[in-house]
């Protein structure tokens, strides 16, 4: 099993939808071999449980030369409808040298084919409210329209669109706002002031309104704070306060991962969740990271004052998979390093375990660390390691660039790295903290260590492909 990715593609801002059965990925892709595309098409990816992908024919390519998306389509939303399916997708125009980015309508039966409306582009940003201009647009100098989000009111059946835009005044780096609009047949279209305008954020990217536990969120791509996904609280869709800066709920600059979407959970309460991981290219001139790849399906949960990413319930290891310490032994692996010199397999409370350099595989220990000491995983000769501290630091290192980082999680727990393909993601307590990228694996180990004489306290470690293959 391998998860889903497109060769020689990028995979940026996916939107995830749940319909009889079946989870619709709709997500841009363009060339790698280009630090920043300027030509993006829409794609579709299925699934039945968000580990096994089938791909599909292009959705939307840009339109025929001389039409208003000509240049590029950019990230869609997508809602269910009197028996059909509606989008409302970006497109760029050569008419402006791509400088302008409005909304487009299409439609389909069958979430495959799709139709463009006639009447496209049926949205763009109203100079009353937001930039227009891209020759009165400091810092970018292009407008900035795209990333609408769909959702219909349940009481009056009014459409509205929450729009990654730019507010007509302030300081340039700092215009990010999410915009509104709202229509009663999703053609005519009114532009509402920004339901969210904080004056911190260049954009606020990829934003999508969901439902949870009784109130709703938005969550949104940040970069004041460090490039990742952040979300904010309200008891009412319509009504945010700016004044909310909101929490962090993925990445950042030091980690590989971006653009996280949800679905209702199909597995378990909360939300489904998605997200990409970047993958590194050292040898590129330019941009050596690229989003890539899809992430392990994860879970949405917490309570409003800490809404994270857990590990999904069928995906936790789990001891009736796992493998003794003795079994380990048995296996033969090694060395491993302690403070870069090589051990015995006999040494108290150490295992090492063959990882695989394809597919998906959780190795995982429950560790207990005393002052002074640490224990954790090393991979690949070193490349990257995950080690708790006694004083609750958990601290992952790698040779790519995104270095070393820090979480503060305790001084014990159940620390799993589920390993695919040249990614660790890091599980602490099934909590999701994050993905490193390990460069190479191969066929190399992942050894479970300890520093000292072994007073890391160490039980079962497991290592199993992950079983819905």
């Amino acid at each position: 099993m391998e998860l889903y990715a497109q060769p020689n593609l990028w995979l940026n801002d996916p939107r995830l939808l749940y319909h009889e059965g079946i989870y619709y990925l709709f997500h841009l892709q363009g060339p790698r071999d280009l630090p920043k595309p300027p030509y993006e098409e829409m794609a579709l990816a299925t699934s039945t449980d968000l580990l096994n992908w089938q791909t599909h024919p292009l959705l939307l390519k840009p339109g025929a030369p001389g039409e208003w998306d000509d240049v590029a389509i950019y990230t869609s939303g997508y809602i269910h409808h009197e028996g059909r399916f509606y989008t409302l997708y970006t497109g760029l125009g050569s008419a402006e040298q791509g400088r302008v980015q409005r909304i487009g309508l299409a439609s389909s039966t069958d979430l495959v084919e799709w139709e463009r409306h006639p009447a496209n582009p049926v949205l763009e940003a109203d100079p009353h409210w937001y930039e227009a201009d891209p020759d009165d647009a400091p810092t970018y100098n292009h407008v900035g329209w795209r990333d609408p989000w769909l959702w219909q009111h349940p009481d009056d059946g009014m459409f509205y669109a929450f729009i990654t835009a730019r507010e007509n005044h302030g300081p340039g780096e700092t215009r990010g706002c999410i915009a509104l609009a709202k229509s009663i047949d999703l053609i005519d279209w009114e532009c509402l002031p920004p339901c969210y305008a904080p004056q911190t954020e260049r954009d606020h990217e990829v934003s999508e309104l969901i439902p949870y536990r009784g109130k709703w969120l938005i969550i949104f791509g940040s970069y004041s704070f460090g490039l990742g996904m952040r979300y904010i609280v309200s008891d009412d869709p319509l009504q945010w306060d700016s004044g909310d800066l909101g929490k962090p709920i993925l990445g950042s600059e030091a980690l590989m991962e971006y653009s996280l979407t949800t679905a209702p959970a199909v597995h378990g309460e909360g939300r489904d969740a998605v997200h990409l991981v970047y993958e590194w290219h050292p040898d590129h001139p330019d941009h050596p990271r690229v989003r890539g790849r899809v992430a392990l399906p994860k879970t949405l949960a917490g309570d409003f004052d800490d809404i994270h990413l857990r590990m999904r319930d069928d995906i936790a290891p789990c001891p009736d998979c796992c493998m003794s310490l003795d079994d380990m032994r048995q296996c033969g692996a090694g060395p491993w390093l302690v403070q870069g010199s090589a051990i015995s397999l006999t040494m108290k409370g150490s295992a090492t375990v063959p990882v695989a350099g394809r597919g998906a595989r959780t190795v995982s220990a429950r560790i207990s660390a005393g002052d002074g000491s640490a224990g954790g995983f090393v991979l690949g000769d070193g490349e990257m390691s995950v080690m708790l501290h006694g004083d609750g630091r958990l601290v992952a290192t790698t040779t790519a660039a995104a270095g070393e980082r820090v979480w503060e999680v305790g001084p014990e727990g159940e620390l799993a790295l589920a390993l695919v393909d040249r990614h660790a993601e890091v599980y602490f307590e099934r909590r999701y903290l994050g993905t490193l990228c390990a460069l190479t694996f191969g066929d190399k180990q992942a050894a479970l260590r300890t520093d000292g004489d072994g007073t890391c306290e160490i039980g079962e470690v497991g290592v199993r492909p992950i079983p819905l293959s």
